[in-house]
């Protein structure tokens, strides 16, 4: 059986379809008394690289930002959080926000990996 960690590694990396892993989150329940996994400002400038290449489409990453958005089992890296929350809200609400293009996720790579070098 996976195990919980192992599924939010998977969501937090993109490593399977999402629709498969949020499938495989559906075992677990959604509120969860410790924080198991980092999603990082790397893990996200990762995801965007991925969109640039064609990997990915921006209903995927919607997808996965509406998985991951105000779950108790997922730290933000605490550096970042309050831009990564930002972000992350951006994606999962592209009918209030901006809809994610390649000039959009231009800016927030150039941002991200601004947070990078620092």
């Amino acid at each position: 059986m996976i195990e919980r960690k192992e599924v939010l590694n998977n969501l937090i990396l993109f490593k399977n379809p999402i629709d498969e892993t949020l499938r495989d989150l559906s075992k677990f329940n959604w509120d969860s008394e410790e924080e198991l996994i980092t999603l990082t400002v790397r893990d996200l400038v990762s995801l965007l690289q991925r969109y640039f290449s064609g990997e990915l489409a921006a209903i995927d990453l919607e997808k996965w930002a509406n998985a991951i958005e105000s779950r108790d089992d997922i730290a933000l890296e605490k550096k970042h959080s309050s831009l990564l929350k930002e972000f992350i809200y951006e994606l999962a609400n592209s009918h209030l926000e901006e809809l994610l293009d390649f000039k959009r996720a231009k800016y927030w790579i150039d941002v991200l990996e601004g947070l990078v070098r620092k």
